[in-house]
């Protein structure tokens, strides 16, 4: 059985659909369909409790065990995601190839040919606990209470927020993501969360309703500009800029003078954000280089080959 909705803080299950007969493929293999509510409560919990910690600017795991909650939620909307350099989706490519993939049919040996893809990035909770968990941060001191999210994606920085209990703002116009981050808040109110929690459908950068009370963190992983294609439609900062030069004047800058005014002083701006490997782009140089008024930039914390958090402090 699968969690298909939660009503009255009541689980909706549904059976779950096989992805093959054994001879054949016959759907692409959610994880969803493939781990019980048990397990997926039982991850949940483990999650909570995780020990990673940041040293010398570096996570550093701490009997970390990989497992993407988020994908339980947000699966299809990741798979449904079409990378710069790729001509389909994953959720395409494996309709076009499914009769290539090699045998045995288990969800493990399945998942590591798709995985092969090239898949749109992920940001897992743990790195967010993590930054949630830490009361310093390149030397800054810090302890988080409210947290802004100016692009909430898949939602990882909501559960992981809702996890420890952390007030959470986010905004984010994606249409096609937005009802499952909903799910995913109230799953985790199934599991027991008291946070505080705002989520509105637009972009940042754009007139959404804020109290005026100030934040501890701006934590957040913001488009990658055209790198990652979410859907086309035309609240994406990808459809209101043609140029990244135009999107980091309209869009990013925008969206970090409008974030130094929401955070207290003393307080980070923290944005997970690379450019593509293969030189693509360049909007971090210009980024990290742009002299903001009210906030300087710290440093940067790595995550793995390709992963990094710039982080600016707000005076």
């Amino acid at each position: 059985m699968y969690i298909s909705d939660i009503k009255d803080n009541q689980l909706i299950i549904k059976p779950q659909k096989k992805f093959t007969d054994g001879k054949r493929l016959l759907r692409f293999p959610l994880v969803k369909h493939n781990i019980s509510i048990e397990q997926l409560a039982n991850i949940y919990n483990k999650l909570k409790l995780c020990k990673d910690v940041i040293v010398d600017g570096k996570i550093v795991l701490v009997g970390y065990e990989y497992f993407n909650l988020i994908d339980y939620f947000q699966e299809k909307v990741r798979m449904g995601c079409r990378r710069y350099n790729q001509k389909y989706t994953p959720l395409e490519k494996f309709e076009y190839h499914k009769n290539q993939f090699k045998k045995p049919y288990t969800y493990k040996n399945v998942m590591d040919q798709i995985f092969k893809f090239k898949l749109c990035s992920e940001l897992d909770p743990h790195i967010v606990i993590t930054i949630i968990n830490s009361r310093e941060i390149l030397g800054q001191k810090i302890e988080i209470k409210r947290f802004l999210d100016m692009s909430i994606g898949r939602g990882s920085q909501l559960m992981a927020c809702m996890m420890k209990d952390i007030e959470y703002v986010g905004t984010d116009p994606c249409e096609a993501a937005f009802p499952h981050t909903q799910m995913i808040e109230k799953y985790c109110r199934y599991m027991g969360s008291t946070s505080a929690v705002q989520l509105f459908k637009c972009g940042f950068e754009t007139n959404w309703p804020w109290d005026g009370r100030k934040f501890d963190v701006m934590f957040s992983s913001p488009p990658y500009f055209d790198v990652e294609i979410y859907e086309d439609n035309e609240t994406q900062s990808i459809a209101k800029n043609k140029t990244v030069d135009e999107w980091l004047d309209n869009f990013l800058f925008v969206c970090m003078n409008k974030i130094i005014t929401m955070i207290h002083s003393g307080g980070l701006i923290m944005m997970n954000i690379d450019n593509p490997t293969n030189g693509h782009y360049d909007y971090v140089g210009p980024l990290i280089k742009k002299k903001f008024e009210g906030a300087d930039y710290i440093g940067s914390i790595f995550i793995r080959k390709g992963f990094n958090i710039h982080t600016w402090k707000v005076n």
